[in-house]
């Protein structure tokens, strides 16, 4: 059986994710793998002069492996400009299985397979499902285990030719959207930033339009295409110490522009279930920030051209990424419905937001996606040093450990409920013990 593995980290062969293809070879070497390095090498795929080569070796593969490291909740930028390409190239997978393997501390893995899985199915491919792994799992006998047990269903089901039939929904016909709102008068007080990535977009930009002269503060528009971004993120870590990335740029001013606003709204056209590879180069250098809530309390919203009524994933992605961000989200403007009271809408939201006490954000995509980075940065602190100083300045390292008096409390409950008479009474007295420290602020 012929593999071809996408390999979509900026590491190339150096990348610890494609060690599992390696691994794999190595237990079942009865199969021909072939890695193209895309992530790494994407510069040379835009030219085009590759891009014959990868359909022929899509053409002579029995599977298709794409291997790639998550990026803040998705794919890194280069593996999805590489999707773009092969759009842009005509180049589909040709009824070939394909299925993905990612490495990660699984934060946020689901949104990264689930958008990867919907590209693939758009690409022609038929889709198997694929393995999520934590950076470190092969090198203990259970992950070994667990990717051995994964590669043997793969093959079962290419053998059985089962794979993925699920349907992909089909777009609705949308109006192109268009300017309705009169400018208001501008405050001073506050700064606004709206960043885009439109090129030739006039609904998107009529959207945006409206949005700026509806708005009552002053508001800058930057446009991602008129920034010197020379790369992807590197998965280098060199900013892991003191939050400098090592790339000579324009991006760090960009991001100093961003980060100082008051407020940030995000204008793009859904491409590929997600965003264009240019507005996640955008997210994936911001990595510089660490994995660290920076811009936490700030209200943020979205303007977005296409059909994201259809993109369950999608609209995740955009829930969990500004929530772990510890922003206010304002709300989401589409073309879909009646934009201009969405705009409205966010308009005011994001106005109270401004002149008001930061509003409460946390859900269970804050929360969980932050115990995953508090537990990775309290290990990695002697790496990651400004994010492990950023976590303990703001009292982020909060390990249930720490909250020995509760502990000790819930073994006395625990030691009186195993008494008969006293477990008769323990609803009745749990219920009104869990009402006590509330009673002060109720009664």
């Amino acid at each position: 059986m012929k593999i071809l593995v996408i390999n979509g980290s900026p590491k190339g062969n150096n990348s610890v994710t494609l060690q599992w293809s390696k691994y794999i070879d190595k237990i079942d070497n009865a199969h021909e793998f072939d890695v193209i390095n895309v992530g790494s090498q994407i510069r040379v795929y835009e030219k085009g002069e590759k891009m014959a080569e990868v359909k022929d070796k899509i053409a002579t593969a029995d599977l298709i492996l794409v291997s790639y490291p998550v990026y803040t909740f998705l794919a890194p930028a280069q593996l999805h400009k590489f999707f773009e390409l092969m759009l842009d190239a005509g180049i589909d997978f040709d009824g070939k299985f394909v299925t993905q393997l990612t490495t990660s501390k699984r934060f946020y893995d689901v949104t990264a397979h689930g958008t990867v899985r919907l590209i693939i199915k758009d690409l022609k491919g038929k889709y198997i499902e694929g393995l999520s792994a934590d950076m470190e799992e092969l090198l203990v006998e259970k992950g070994r285990k667990d990717v051995e047990n994964w590669w043997n269903f793969v093959k079962a089901q290419m053998e059985n030719d089962v794979y993925d039939i699920s349907p992909i929904a089909v777009k609705n016909e949308i109006k192109p959207y268009e300017r309705t709102l009169s400018a208001v008068e501008k405050k001073e007080n506050k700064k606004v930033v709206v960043v885009t990535d439109l090129v030739g977009d006039e609904s998107l930009s009529n959207m945006v339009e409206d949005f700026v002269r509806a708005l009552p503060y002053n508001t800058e528009v930057i446009n991602l295409n008129d920034v010197d971004i020379k790369c992807g993120c590197l998965g280098c870590l060199n900013c892991a110490s003191d939050g400098r990335c090592v790339i000579k740029d324009e991006f760090p001013a960009l991001l100093e522009s961003v980060n100082g606003a008051d407020a940030v709204v995000y204008a793009f056209r859904i491409k590929n279930h997600a965003l264009s590879a240019r507005f996640k180069l955008f997210y994936d250098r911001q990595f510089s920030n660490g994995h660290r809530p920076v811009t936490a309390g700030k209200p943020t919203g979205n303007i977005i051209a296409g059909n994201l009524s259809d993109e369950g994933i999608f609209k995740t992605y955009l829930d969990a990424k500004c929530a772990v961000g510890g922003n206010y989200n304002c709300g989401t403007v589409t073309e879909e419905g009646n934009a201009t009271e969405e705009i409205k809408t966010l308009v005011f939201r994001l106005s109270y937001a401004l002149e008001n006490p930061p509003l409460p954000t946390a859900n269970f995509y804050d929360v969980g996606g932050m115990k995953i980075f508090r537990d990775m940065i309290w290990i990695m602190r002697g790496i990651m040093r400004a994010d492990y100083k950023f976590y303990k300045d703001n009292g982020l390292l909060d390990f249930p450990q720490k909250k020995r008096g509760q502990m000790i409390a819930m073994k006395l409950v625990g030691a009186l409920s195993r008494n008969k008479s006293i477990k008769k009474k323990m609803p009745d007295m749990m219920s009104k013990g869990m009402l006590m420290p509330y009673e002060k602020f109720t009664k």
